[in-house]
This record gives structure tokens, sequence and C-alpha cells, in this order.
């Protein structure tokens, strides 16, 4: 685990934690291990950016992505804006106030690489319907663990992309998107981490052709 930079924080936004750290690892040593001699610049997409800092922390190293961001919650959008502008130019990245990839045309729209670190701890159905208080969302998964990332795939199977990632726990239903949505991605569990008595797990997930 490694804490990349200190950003800003906002007390309805998630603040980076221990899955923040994870998934950020994950996909700098996923970036690391690109050639970067047969590519010039990559457009990448982060789903539910919270505080921005994933896609800061990518920013600041590679200086050949770009980004576009989406968070459900206009709080979330404004902080990630004022963390993301320290370390990353202006014209690198976008931000938008909408839910999962919604705002996106599936034919135009063809990043690639897409990830989320998604709401993913296992909670009452109320919790999870809680429409009021927003840090609520941004970890309230459901009874299962997995009601949000169930919208994330039905929503991504439109989309061509080259790869994507998505965390989730040991503890979740997680067979239930592997076997609902096995017909569109290929499933690969590609890093796990033990946080306290929890193992977080990073899918990578690449679309069926």
């Amino acid at each position: 685990m490694q804490n990349y930079i200190k950003v800003k924080k906002a007390l309805e936004v998630y603040s980076p934690q221990e899955d923040t750290w994870f998934l950020t690892d994950t996909l700098v040593k996923y970036f690391d291990n690109l050639d970067r001699f047969n590519y010039k610049k990559l457009h990448v997409c982060e789903i539910g950016i919270g505080s921005g800092y994933i896609s800061a922390v990518l920013g600041k190293i590679y200086p050949n992505i770009n980004f576009v961001g989406v968070d459900v919650y206009f709080g979330a959008v404004e902080l990630s804006y004022k963390n993301m502008i320290r370390w990353i130019q202006l014209n690198r990245f976008s931000l938008i106030c909408s839910n999962l990839l919604n705002p996106f045309n599936p034919e135009t729209f063809q990043p690639d690489v897409i990830y989320f670190n998604p709401p993913y701890v296992k909670t009452s159905i109320n919790e999870y319907k809680n429409t009021t208080t927003p840090i609520i969302k941004t970890w309230a998964g459901g009874p299962s663990g997995t009601a949000v990332i169930h919208k994330f795939l039905e929503n991504l199977k439109d989309f061509n992309f080259k790869t994507g990632f998505f965390v989730s726990s040991q503890f979740n239903d997680n067979e239930t998107f592997e076997i609902k949505f096995k017909k569109n991605f290929r499933f690969k569990i590609i890093n796990e981490r033990k946080v306290e008595d929890e193992k977080l797990l990073c899918y990578q997930v690449i679309l069926r052709k």
C-alpha cells in the first residue's frame, strides 16, 4: 500500500482509504507494465471519482493519460476538480456530474481503460436506497454487496473499451455477476489484499467480442 499524494477532503465525499490505495496500486502496476512505445495517448474513465485521488495519482505519474471522471454527487465533482488540478493540466481532464456511464454515447465514447471503486459493503436495503445522505451511497452495496456492481456492468456492456477494473470483497455474492454477465465479459481477479478481517478483490473485466 502506498499513499501517493495528499488531497483535500469533504464531509460527504468518500476519502481515500485502504480500498482506494488498493485500486490505485493495481492500476499503477497495470500502466507500468504497458509498452509505452506503442502508444502516445491513453484515454481513461473513472466512475465514482469521489475525491479525485486515483486519477490525480495516475495523472501525476503518467503524462500521456487523459481523464474523464464521473460522479453522481456534485460535491464530489467539485472536490475532485480541486484535487486533480494540482497534479494534472486542465486540458487533460474533464469531470461530469452523472450516474455511471449514462452521459456517454456508446458509439462515440470508447475509452482505453475504465475503472471503478464501487460501493461494495453489504448493507440493508434501506441503507442502499438512502437518497438523503450522499456519503452512505459511497459504500452501501445492498444485501449482496454487489448491487451497484451489477448496475455498472449492465451499463458497461454497451460500450467498446479495452479493459476495465473494479473492486469487490470476498464476502460479496460475486458469483452472481460473473454468471449473469459471462456472455458479455471475461472476469479475472488480478489483485487481492487483506484488510483487517476482509480480503479485497480487484477484478479485471474484458469485453467479449
